[in-house]
């Protein structure tokens, strides 16, 4: 055999690496959404306004209101390489994120269409990564893009990546940057990657808003546990209460998240004083708080003969969340507890885990017959080159 056949086909070898094998790159974003190509982001994943230089302040939510979506309808567009599967998935999860922060069966946040007369709107794409603004940006006059990467090593179409992503969008940040965060988990600064370490500041409670909620293992929000980690089979992230929990869930909102939300955008009061005590700990946040207030933003029928007590209770896969609320027209005092605790096989929600757990194994189906099906294709070129050269 000449040199000039060995040289071709240890080029085409190397084509055919490059093409069917998966990169490290696209391995890391698979398994932390946060991780993006891209280091011109905040924390990982959050697009920094354009008039800024970085985020003022963050750990829970927006302290400005001109920040929140007016309305707190969200009004978007899709790129013209977001596919229909894509966006039809995505806008499931919309409806997931309107469905779970409903007051009463009214709706607290709604993600439309853009129309003609809308000013401000986000656009999503297909691009590298997973990544969105925090926040309206108020009046900013330009493209607020939400990146979400479909592709067949990595994608951000899986539920709970998505409803992170939209949520930073309404104007939550993540979970691990409050300031209270440090009696919570552990940060493994030696194993953080050094071009990553500012993803890990924590701010002040001038800075954020926490909304008068505890810290949530469970939320959608938090870093897993080896975000951005040098060796990924060791932690960045430690829970304290509980040094097995399980952080950074990415199936649905937590029921804290959706209370963020709804206290975000006024359709639930946020109480003047709040008392925590957080109980022994599984896999997510198991936190029992009390919280007494004597205003409300919903509207509840009462009498002075008559007390009406209303009971809303939802389950999902992370959190089962109890709320029980009691008022009377004699001591104009509404009382409020909440009893937060999660379990692994609970699935009792308007918006079904089951169904959100089924589409997540769909995608990851979906991905592994993309990795088959590319395989068994490279294995077939080389088979045909080697009786080529027979």
């Amino acid at each position: 055999m000449h040199l000039f056949e060995h040289f071709i086909i240890v080029l085409v070898g190397l084509v055919i690496h490059n093409q069917c094998a998966p990169t490290a790159q696209s391995d890391t974003i698979s398994s932390n959404p946060e991780y993006n190509p891209e280091p011109k982001f905040d924390e990982g994943d959050i697009v920094p306004h354009p008039s800024s230089q970085g985020i003022q302040g963050r750990g829970v939510a927006v302290r400005q209101t001109y920040l929140r979506w007016t309305g707190g309808v969200v009004p978007y567009e899709f790129a013209a390489n977001v596919s229909l599967n894509d966006s039809a998935f995505i806008v499931q999860q919309m409806r997931a994120i309107e469905s779970l922060t409903s007051v009463n069966s009214v709706q607290c946040v709604q993600f439309r269409p853009r129309n003609a007369s809308d000013p401000y709107f986000i656009t999503i794409f297909n691009g590298s990564g997973c990544s969105a603004p925090v926040g309206s940006w108020g009046t900013y006059n330009g493209t607020r893009p939400v990146s979400l990467l479909s592709g067949y090593y990595s994608t951000c179409m899986v539920s709970g990546i998505v409803q992170h992503e939209l949520t930073h969008v309404l104007g939550l940040y993540h979970e691990q940057s409050r300031p209270d965060r440090d009696s919570y988990v552990s940060i493994q600064w030696a194993n953080i990657d050094s071009a990553y370490v500012n993803n890990f500041v924590k701010y002040n409670d001038t800075d954020v808003n926490t909304l008068m909620t505890p810290y949530d293992y469970g939320s959608v929000m938090h870093y897993e546990r080896n975000a951005f980690a040098i060796n990924y089979s060791a932690p960045t992230i430690i829970p304290i209460m509980n040094a097995t929990a399980f952080i950074g869930q990415r199936v649905q909102l937590s029921p804290i998240d959706i209370l963020e939300i709804q206290r975000l955008y006024g359709c639930v009061a946020t109480p003047d004083t709040t008392t925590t005590t957080t109980a022994s700990q599984t896999n997510a946040t198991m936190t029992t708080t009390t919280r007494t207030t004597s205003t409300t933003s919903t509207t509840r029928t009462t009498s002075t003969t008559s007390t009406t007590t209303t009971t809303r209770t939802t389950t999902t896969t992370t959190s089962t969340t109890t709320a029980t609320r009691t008022t009377t027209t004699t001591t104009s005092t509404t009382t409020a507890t909440r009893t937060t605790t999660t379990t692994t096989s609970s699935s009792t929600n308007n918006n079904s885990v089951s169904s959100t757990t089924a589409s997540n194994s769909a995608g990851i189906r979906n991905v592994l017959q993309q990795y088959l099906a590319t395989y068994a294709l490279c294995f077939t070129l080389v088979l045909y080159l080697f009786h080529s050269i027979q």
